[in-house]
Parts: structure tokens; C-alpha cells; sequence
């Protein structure tokens, strides 16, 4: 039964979801949120210690989950890879700003994010990569 909606979300209301993404900003943050739920930090005594960030990688023609797409954290020795539904998460960071680069094989890369992370947060960069268009001869 959970692989039946699992499949579901990943093959019938992502795809949906994603085409409502400008004409409906609310709904498609609270599908996100709903969809990908974030874990929370190590807390000691109440007070948050780490960060973190996640986010998605999607085909900007396809609307398509970008699997296995490489998040380098500029400067840091960090890398992250999206599962199967263009998911990732780095959690347990120290403060301080981050630089991210996101790439995949077929796809041009896009321009840099970086931000400024506080203790306690859990921040989402999300990534819409471009495929690379084959030149014909």
C-alpha cells in the first residue's frame, strides 16, 4: 500500500504539482513541506547548535525529479546527493554562510546560491536544472 502512494506522488501529483508552482505559490510550498518533511536539528539545553538545508533538483523542461544530482557546498569538503525523488539534505552544519553548486550529467549548470545560515534553521535551496541541447552537425 505505501509503495502504491508512494508511486503515486512520485509519478501524479509531483509532475502536477510542479505546473502549479508560479499560479499557486501556497499551495505548492505546502505540498513541498507536506512532501518532504524536514528533520529537526540536535537541540542541547533548548537551544539549537546546527543548521541545515535541503531542498529538490528538477528538470526545468520535464518538471521530472533530477536523481542523483551532485550539491557541492563551495569551499567546505561537503557533497550531497539527491535520491530518487530530487531530494537532499545536509544537517548538523555549523553556522555560517554557504555557498551551493548543483550539477547533474545532461544538464547545465545553474548559478550559485549562497546564504547565510543561523543556528536552529533549516533553509531549502531548491534547483531547476536546464538539459543541455544537442548540437546538430
Amino acid at each position: 500500500m505505501i509503495s502504491t502512494i508512494f508511486v503515486f506522488l512520485k509519478d501524479q501529483m509531483d509532475p502536477f504539482v510542479w505546473q502549479c508552482k508560479e499560479s499557486h505559490p501556497d499551495f505548492f510550498n505546502a505540498y513541498m513541506t507536506a512532501r518532504f518533511p524536514k528533520r529537526r536539528s540536535r537541540k542541547k539545553s533548548g537551544v539549537a547548535l546546527t543548521a541545515e538545508f535541503s531542498g529538490t533538483v528538477t528538470d526545468s523542461v520535464t518538471g521530472e525529479p533530477v536523481a542523483n544530482a551532485t550539491i557541492y557546498v563551495v569551499g567546505q569538503d561537503m557533497v550531497v546527493t539527491t535520491d530518487a525523488d530530487g531530494f537532499y539534505l545536509a544537517e548538523e552544519l555549523p553556522v555560517g554562510t554557504y555557498t551551493l553548486r548543483c550539477s547533474a550529467p545532461g544538464y547545465v549548470a545553474p548559478a550559485e546560491i549562497s546564504s547565510p545560515l543561523l543556528a536552529g534553521e533549516s533553509l531549502i535551496f531548491n534547483f531547476i536544472l536546464v538539459p543541455v541541447t544537442p548540437v546538430n552537425i
